[in-house]
């Protein structure tokens, strides 16, 4: 697997379609993005209080919040 930088806005979209009651799956196939990657964003969002069913989830996820959830999610370093 390749890596991809993925924009805030992306990670966003993600929680908004699962905050309006889409499946992983489907917001996967939609976005493009990985049930484990959905999974992950959602898991690390309500890790950090921005669970997307939560009023002004986006409003609080911007910032510093949507990069600590995409900052728990992606390739991992690689040993030396």
């Amino acid at each position: 697997m390749t890596y991809r930088e993925i924009a805030m806005w992306e990670i966003l979209e993600v929680l908004r379609r699962v905050g309006r009651g889409a499946n992983k799956s489907e917001v996967a196939r939609t976005t493009g993005q990985s049930r484990k990657t959905v999974r992950g964003y959602v898991r690390t969002a309500v890790g950090l209080g921005l669970g997307p069913w939560r009023g002004g989830a986006e409003r609080r996820a911007r910032g510093a919040g949507v990069r600590a959830a995409s900052s728990g999610v992606g390739p991992k370093p690689r040993r030396s």
